[in-house]
């Protein structure tokens, strides 16, 4: 969305190649040349903003049913449990609802502890140790490499530091979860610096278990396809290699 973002105000400013006017034989350059993919590029880019907010419409509507569920899972426990919604502690939310400000969290009681960060953490090393055995047993390698992607990009995620790419821009925030050098603070969005260094070097290493799958996959796909060509030539040869055989000879009796 930040890359989007930049694209259309370089648009508006004039600075993508071929939307500003210039001189006439700027002009006629950029509508001969380069400047006919723009109505691709900007189509693509309206492609990858609607796509981006479908997923967050229907993540947001997963979050709801998720809090719908977890507020009649609470109000199920005994009266004088901590996490009853009567005994949270907090009676804000109730003000703020009768003013139109409720919040996606209201009366909620998470365990200390627990936070995003840690389960997309957990989630992503179970999928990558899954994937590993099965790579290993050599079951649902296609699903293997999806499950890889999927651990890479949840670690990404835990790693990605939001204020540094909102001041940096895109394209120079990539490596902000990497880079902690600089910072002073050692908790980025709730993670420790200590934490950070563990999930870069688990990415590092997931990514090099998927490049060598992919290897193995390209190497696989290879050798499946090229059995039956050899098999076809060494048939064709040994039929023209045979020696024929000598029809019988019946001998029939002549009438005399």
């Amino acid at each position: 969305m930040d890359i989007a973002g930049a694209w259309w105000a370089r648009k508006n400013t004039g600075e993508v190649v071929g939307i500003s006017g210039g001189s006439s034989s700027s002009s006629g350059n950029n509508n001969n040349g380069s400047g006919n993919t723009n109505p691709t590029v900007g189509a693509r880019v309206n492609n990858v903003v609607q796509w981006v907010r479908n997923r967050f419409n229907e993540v947001l509507e997963k979050a709801e049913f998720v809090r719908l569920k977890l507020l009649e899972a609470q109000k199920r426990l005994p009266t004088d449990h901590p996490s009853h919604p009567s005994n949270n502690g907090n009676h804000s939310y109730g003000s703020d609802a009768g003013l139109g400000l409720g919040t996606s969290v209201d009366q909620i009681v998470v365990s200390s502890g627990i936070t995003a960060e840690k389960l997309m953490y957990d989630r992503a090393l179970e999928m990558s140790r899954t994937a590993a055995i099965n790579e290993l047993t050599g079951e649902d390698l296609p699903g293997c490499e999806i499950a890889y992607v999927t651990a890479i990009r949840m670690l990404e995620a835990v790693l990605e530091n939001d204020e540094e790419v909102l001041s940096k821009g895109p394209g120079q925030g990539e490596k902000a979860g990497m880079a902690s050098g600089g910072i002073d603070n050692d908790v980025i969005n709730g993670v420790q610096l200590e934490d950070r260094q563990i999930v870069a070097k688990l990415v590092a290493s997931i990514r090099t278990r998927l490049t060598d799958l992919r290897k193995k996959m390209a190497l696989m796909t290879k050798r499946s396809s090229a059995p039956p060509v050899v098999q076809s030539k060494v048939t064709g040869i040994s039929s023209h290699l045979r020696r024929p055989t000598s029809p019988v000879v019946t001998a029939s009796a002549s009438p005399r």
